[in-house]
């Protein structure tokens, strides 16, 4: 009989086995096994920042194998020996920071005690305070369920509680996109696996390669992966380096060092760190044992050698599957689409007819072709107006979120002069001007002509959007600020207002549909929710980007950038 300290010790020589195996086979046979020299281009003022700041402080997880975790008190795994690897290439030195939790990173990098963060997702609410490099490995993530319970999607576990660790993107995006869910927070991967194990939670969240390290280490039985869950974006099973928003130079060194990563480097570290992980958990010990007895060495890596090949095979037949499912789930979304849209364009038109014909027939009477109206009946003529007009645009809101979703939003580019439009967008929001006692102020405007490519209905479009945004939130008697600065490539806009700013708990959702700052039943501004995301989508469609910045009791900035046309 052999013990299990025995067991382990042929693990590891199978896995050591297997990676050299996995390697060769996706290497080039000329591949030396070293890193290969490269040469980032930093500029001057890249270089000067790295000899500015000789130390980056890099954050290190406690226990997230394979990627970043402690061994005998030093830190290793696939993330520190890509972020070394980075570092060597650009000329960064790194320290590297072990001990607090994920929340407590994330803190640190709010703080300015933090440089970077490994292996992160990139996420709506993280975006604004930490800049994002491209990402260096793809680590899918799946449910992982006792095995009496298989959960191929998030949908099968609606009422069912999930456990995740605490910080981790997967308490966003579960809170945010499928409330559905109970969430069960623990403090890391392995205590949401014990929680399956131990009945506490109906399944984890987590990484195919993490969960699969731990399964191994620990030697846990009784679980099953329900292979690649899609979270609602490809974004979120890639891993970045992130750094803190106030160091765009540091930002744009790791990205260039990312970029000169070879692809043997990466393989290189996949294979010790990544490739070896699938299958080894799943060898019986009995098989073990008959290895070991044999003599172990070649057996070991023809038995790891089949499994692979079994793995591959039965994923390939679950690919196979579900793209047939995924097929017919489209078309059925695409006819329930055109159903949706033809609906929709035949309620504008019934709807628009006899809205146009309302606003006609006050316009006459606030016109006085039925002769003086007495002052109650002109301000009921006025505020059913105003209804009218509000209504109308609710009706073209719900339109153009139609057209961004059926990828039909139309521009019409043309050359716009921003400062002239500028004006224009002043002249015609007067009307929330006044109605809520607010004055626009054009100010920082550009000394020459500044020009964009861009559809002018639909930039004007977003400039009444954010305008009467910031007339609403404002105090009676403030300015609200409109700025262009334009630089070498770009032009800024900007919308400041002095209201109350937007609180914490909405800012991660301020662009998303019928979102609103004030939810209340009572709130005091008036507005559909759809116009930031449809300012949004504008704006990104004119190849620009839209944020904002806020302050709890001093105002928030909108802000969108456009590239300035060529001459």
């Amino acid at each position: 009989m052999f013990g299990m300290s025995k067991i382990k010790a042929a693990l590891r020589i199978w896995r050591i086995a297997f990676a050299a195996i996995t390697f060769m086979a996706i290497s080039p046979l000329s591949a030396p096994l070293v890193w290969a020299a490269e040469t980032v281009a930093l500029s001057e003022e890249e270089k000067a920042w790295i000899q500015q700041n000789p130390v980056i402080r890099v954050h290190n997880e406690s226990d997230w194998p394979p990627f970043n975790f402690t061994e005998n008190g030093i830190p290793t795994g696939y993330s520190i020996e890509f972020m070394d690897l980075v570092a060597e290439k650009t000329g960064l030195k790194v320290e590297y920071v072990t001990g607090p939790t994920w929340n407590e990173f994330l803190e640190m990098m709010k703080e300015g005690t933090l440089d970077v963060m490994l292996n992160i997702v990139k996420t709506p609410k993280r975006r604004q305070y930490l800049l994002y490099t491209r990402p260096y490995a793809d680590n899918p993530n799946t449910i992982i369920s006792r095995q009496e319970n298989f959960y191929g999607s998030l949908k099968q576990l609606y009422g069912k509680t999930i456990a995740a660790p605490k910080g981790f993107f997967y308490e966003e995006i579960l809170k945010r996109d499928f409330p559905q869910i109970k969430l069960h927070l623990v403090k890391d991967t392995l205590e949401s696996m014990k929680a399956v194990s131990f009945r506490q939670a109906d399944a984890a969240l987590g990484e195919l390669a993490v969960f699969n390290y731990l399964i191994d280490k620990h030697l846990m039985t009784g679980l099953a992966l329900s292979g690649e869950v899609n979270l609602g974006g490809e974004e979120y099973s890639l891993l970045n380096m992130a750094s803190r928003r106030d160091l765009p130079l540091l930002a744009s060194i790791l990205d260039k060092g990312i970029a000169a990563v070879t692809p043997e480097e990466k393989s290189a570290i996949g294979a010790k760190w990544i490739a070896a992980q699938y299958e080894i958990s799943l060898v019986p010990q009995k098989v073990i044992r008959v290895a070991l007895q044999v003599g172990g060495g070649a057996l070991a890596i023809v038995i790891l050698i089949l499994l692979w090949n079994r793995r591959l095979g039965r994923e390939i037949r679950m690919r196979k599957a579900t793209q047939l499912k995924l097929q017919a789930a489209k078309e059925e979304a695409d006819a329930a689409n055109r159903a949706k849209s033809q609906f929709l364009a035949n309620m504008s038109h019934e709807l628009r007819t006899p809205i146009t014909s309302i606003q006609g027939t006050l316009g006459l009477m606030a016109g006085g072709a039925l002769g003086p109206l007495d002052k109650p009946v002109q301000e009921m003529v006025d505020i059913a107006n105003r209804n009218c007009l509000r209504l109308r645009r609710l009706i073209d809101d719900i339109l153009d979120v139609e057209k961004i979703q059926a990828g039909m939003l139309e521009l019409q580019l043309k050359r716009v002069n921003l400062a002239d439009f500028a004006a224009d967008a002043v002249e015609s929001n007067h009307e929330y001007a006044d109605q809520y006692n607010v004055k626009f102020v054009l100010d920082t405007l550009p000394d020459k002509a500044v020009y964009v490519d861009a559809d002018e209905f639909r930039l004007l479009q977003v400039m009444n959007n954010l305008m009467s945004n910031a007339a609403k939130f404002s105090k009676p008697g403030d300015d609200v600020i409109i700025g262009i600065v334009p630089d070498e490539r770009d032009v800024f806009v900007s919308v400041k207002d002095f209201g109350a700013g937007i609180p914490e708990e909405f800012q991660p959702h301020i662009f998303d549909q019928f979102s609103q700052a004030d939810g209340s039943d009572t709130r005091k501004t008036q507005g559909t929710g759809l116009g930031l995301a449809i300012s949004k989508t504008i704006i990104e469609e004119l190849k620009g980007e839209l944020w904002f910045e806020t302050e709890i009791g001093k105002g928030t900035t909108f802000t969108f950038k456009l590239p300035i046309a060529n001459s």
